[in-house]
């Protein structure tokens, strides 16, 4: 990616803009790869679409929940900056809304490194309500679940805070 100023960039400064379009600033960037290339991973020969997150489990007692990455990246890794994220339980009637089971705010940076990888354990506030009981439920098995939240991202040079939706993800839940 390359940043070059224009006359217009300073407004009030055209002069100063004029001078600074002399110059050019290039940083790297990766290549994202596309769901449609059949290296990526997550590619539709393994069932479709990029999902940075191949499963979850949720630890009842210390309150924390993992995640298995997988990045799309064959070289570069990705740094999760931190996160905020709520996840939801669909009762089984779907005119029922859905139920919140969990927040994460976590601000500690962590690496995505290619292929596949364990988060550390992420601090997890426990709603109360359905999505609790659906949870208690779950023990030992697994409950599949919705996650929205805004996530920081850092890949080399490039930051960036996303919103992210994630739908059914199989979560297991232990003690």
């Amino acid at each position: 990616m390359t940043l070059k100023a224009f006359d217009g960039t300073l407004p009030s400064q055209p002069e100063f803009g004029r001078a600074l379009s002399a110059l050019e600033f290039t940083i790297p960037f990766p290549k994202i790869p596309s769901p449609n290339d059949p290296d990526s991973p997550g590619s539709p020969k393994d069932g479709g679409g990029m999902h940075l997150i191949k499963e979850a489990t949720m630890h009842i007692l210390s309150r924390t929940a993992t995640f298995t990455l997988s990045s799309p990246f064959k070289k570069n890794t990705i740094f999760i900056t931190r996160m905020n994220a709520t996840s939801f339980y669909q009762p089984e009637d779907p005119a029922e809304d859905l139920q919140p089971v969990g927040h994460i705010l976590y601000e500690i940076p962590f690496a995505v490194p290619p292929g596949e990888s364990e988060s550390p354990h992420l601090p997890v506030e426990i709603a109360g309500g359905l999505g609790y009981e659906a949870l208690k439920k779950a023990i030992g098995g697994e409950l599949k679940l919705s996650a929205y939240g805004e996530c920081g991202v850092r890949i080399g040079l490039w930051q960036e805070e996303l919103w992210v939706r994630a739908k059914g993800i199989g979560s297991k839940v232990q003690w």
